[in-house]
């Protein structure tokens, strides 16, 4: 993903595929044994590190809700709109 610092949001997602190239033969080409292994290792190391990393954002916007309703949420609250005074 790719966040904007201007906007503080995601602004981009990406994919990948990965391709063994054999530059000899000119085409396409299986990957060996070991690499293929190690790239299962990593992918599956990706999926278990966003498994957790979602927990922890759901918790966050779990806390960041709390604090709204103790302060936002309640009946007298108002909002100041920064208006001018003189």
């Amino acid at each position: 993903m790719i966040l904007s610092e201007v906007h503080q949001r995601p602004a981009a997602r990406c994919l990948e595929d990965c391709v063994a190239y054999d530059y000899r033969q000119g085409k396409k080409t299986t990957f060996p044994p070991w690499m293929l292994e190690q790239l299962e290792k990593t992918f599956d190391l990706q999926e278990l590190s966003k498994s957790e990393n979602s927990r922890k954002v759901k918790e966050l916007f779990g806390r960041v809700r709390a604090l709204e309703k103790q302060t936002w949420d309640k009946a007298d609250a108002k909002e100041d709109m920064g208006s001018q005074k003189p």
